[in-house]
């Protein structure tokens, strides 16, 4: 299971992946929560260990509503 940040393809995306990294840091400093994260072309991932953290990262998330994230089970 992981967190997907869909970035722009376009001169903008250099900025939306620095605010959404930014973003995830201080999310997660703030909840005192342990992830992952790695960029593959134009997504962001984000990944915990314990899966009832994607659930509370759904209802705490707010920083940046002009990138939408997607919750991907890959069961």
């Amino acid at each position: 299971m992981y967190i997907e940040f869909e970035l722009p393809q376009d001169e903008s995306y250099t900025y939306y992946v620095t605010m959404v990294k930014l973003n995830i840091i201080d999310w997660a400093s703030q909840h005192n929560i342990p992830y992952t994260q790695k960029t593959i072309k134009y997504t962001h991932r984000m990944a915990f260990d314990q899966d009832r953290y994607y659930t509370f990262f759904a209802m705490t998330w707010q920083p940046a509503p002009e990138i939408p994230f997607k919750i991907i089970d890959k069961k």
